[in-house]
């Protein structure tokens, strides 16, 4: 595996450039700027996309539109502090990485840990055991921008790994017993499925946010759903409800929600489980052990929300599961958001 020179990583690198700008606002954003603080990097204005400026202030800053960056700094560095997968908005960030020095800083979603070069040094030698895991040179290759774009903050490594979730599907011996949705949120998932012609006997679903769970109430009379927490055993938990994909679990939350293992709640053969729980993935997993021994089903498992993620969960699997072949996909999104482990079942 190549991985870049220590020059070339992110944090590194900016110490030595300026002006250094912001390009939005929001939760990305303060953690962006508490970084540039801790590591000594000098922010000097936050912009935002034009439609969205109201006369926004944004720690101290008046956030400025976006297509006047020209207008107040000559030559700037611009660090993307949000994402997106809808094609207007890449092309957006397309154009202005054609013209600027343009970064988007991998940054957790949660955790404390990032993605530096202290981070990388530390678990390299799991991050290159993961790469020699992988069961396809597409998969290596993924990988390796992955690391790269999370040491430099260079959108170009994810441009060289976008496939669409159909090509992704493609890797997946699915069978039509049961899907389990583990993070069903509004439900895409199971819609991407039977969208296209996967057709499921049963499809159960867990979803611990209120108002994601009355949706798909609507949206899916005859699944099975579960408005609980997938974890690793019965138990109170706290969570944070956002409405949104971006509910999690929090020990800041404020709503007690029920937590318990997919062991416990489902008895029927399944064949395909996705899981993308913003954070608990590994306690997820955990709770579904014997589910995942008796039935050796497909899996799809989500590898960005932890820096640690995408080491510790393709590690997890290999040790416990080894009847699986490990892929890696990068399906479109800015940043590497949507990262996903493919646990394709071998031959019997």
């Amino acid at each position: 595996m190549k991985i870049i020179k220590k020059e070339k990583f992110i944090w590194e690198n900016l110490k030595r450039r300026s002006p250094i700008v912001l390009y939005g606002m929001g939760n990305g954003a303060d953690k962006i700027l508490k970084l540039c603080f801790e590591k000594e990097i000098v922010v000097s204005g936050i912009f935002a996309s034009d439609d969205f400026i109201r006369g926004h202030s944004f720690h101290g800053f008046t956030v400025l539109p976006v297509s006047k960056i020209d207008d107040y700094f000559d030559n700037p560095a611009v660090l993307l502090c949000f994402g997106s997968e809808l094609p207007d908005m890449l092309n957006r960030f397309e154009t202005i990485y054609k013209k600027y020095d343009f970064y988007a800083p991998d940054v957790p979603l949660f955790g404390e840990k990032v993605f530096d070069f202290d981070f990388y040094a530390e678990n390299k030698h799991e991050i290159e055991t993961v790469y020699n895991l992988l069961a396809d040179e597409k998969s290596k290759k993924v990988y390796e921008n992955t690391i790269n774009y999370k040491l430099s903050g260079d959108i170009g490594y994810l441009h060289n790994s976008f496939t669409t979730k159909q090509e992704n599907a493609c890797l997946l011996n699915i069978e039509s017993d049961g899907l389990l949705d583990i993070g069903a949120y509004n439900g895409d998932t199971i819609e991407f499925f039977i969208q296209n012609a996967y057709d499921f006997k049963r499809v159960f679903a867990f979803e611990p946010d209120k108002k994601n769970y009355e949706k798909l109430l609507n949206k899916f009379p005859n699944a099975a759903l579960f408005n609980i927490c997938a974890w690793n055993k019965e138990e109170k938990l706290y969570f944070e409800q956002k409405k949104s994909r971006n509910s999690a679990l929090s020990k800041y939350g404020k709503t007690e929600i029920s937590g318990n293992s997919v062991d416990n709640i489902i008895n029927e053969e399944i064949s395909l489980i996705k899981v993308d729980v913003e954070g608990a993935e590994e306690k997820a997993i955990e709770g579904a052990q014997k589910t995942i021994e008796k039935y050796e089903p497909n899996m799809i498992i989500s590898l960005y929300h932890r820096s640690e993620d995408v080491f510790k969960l393709p590690l997890l699997i290999h040790k416990n599961y080894p009847f699986y072949k490990l892929f890696i996909r990068q399906p479109p999104y800015v940043p590497c958001w949507d990262l996903q482990l493919y646990c394709v079942r071998k031959s019997k």
